[in-house]
């Protein structure tokens, strides 16, 4: 679940996007700008950077954005700065990325299965998925030896838990609720 930093942020720029009908467009920039801060590190560390004056920031991300992204994200940037909270710019970029999605009707099934699906059988889970959501699904797959066989699908906040893992604890719990004498 997102937390109510990048829920705030995230939601305001995602309406600002829709009020501009440019939601697609902003979705490039944002994918563009997340690349950009996870592989430069060191600008991330100078962002998190406690010692680092906030002015020092706002200069620093306005130097090397402005010209490269839109200027309401370079904004978004500047105002999480101001308000101390730059540690959470990837979120409020990820939370508006699902926002984007949400836009083009995609929703995002997390898929965890005890061993590595085949791209077979990604395909029929993403179809099945499909069928029942009745909207484009986008699957993404983690692997969990602990959940022994079987599969445990969340989509948002619905859960799909039909693992061997899962079973065996709702096996053990209604056995504990019979308490046999």
């Amino acid at each position: 679940m997102a937390s109510l930093i990048p829920k705030k942020y995230g939601s305001a720029l995602y309406q600002l996007a829709v009020e501009q009908d440019s939601v697609l467009k902003y979705e490039e920039e944002i994918i563009h700008l997340r690349q950009i801060l996870i592989e430069n590190t060191d600008l991330m560390d100078v962002l998190n950077h406690p010692k680092v004056l906030q002015d020092d920031k706002i200069a620093l991300i306005e130097e090397v954005l402005t010209d490269r992204v839109l200027r309401e994200i370079v904004g978004l940037l500047v105002l999480l700065i101001k308000k101390n909270r730059e540690a959470y710019s990837l979120q409020v970029l990820d939370y508006f990325l699902e926002q984007a999605k949400a836009y083009k009707k995609i929703v995002t099934a997390y898929v965890t299965s005890a061993i590595a699906l085949s791209k077979m059988q990604k395909d029929e889970i993403k179809q099945k998925l499909e069928d029942i959501q009745n909207q484009t699904v986008e699957v993404k797959e983690e692997v969990n030896p602990d959940i022994i066989g079987g599969l445990i699908i969340r989509i948002g906040d619905r859960i799909m838990d039909n693992s061997i893992q899962g079973k065996v604890k709702r096996l053990a719990k209604h056995l504990e609720a019979i308490q046999l004498v």
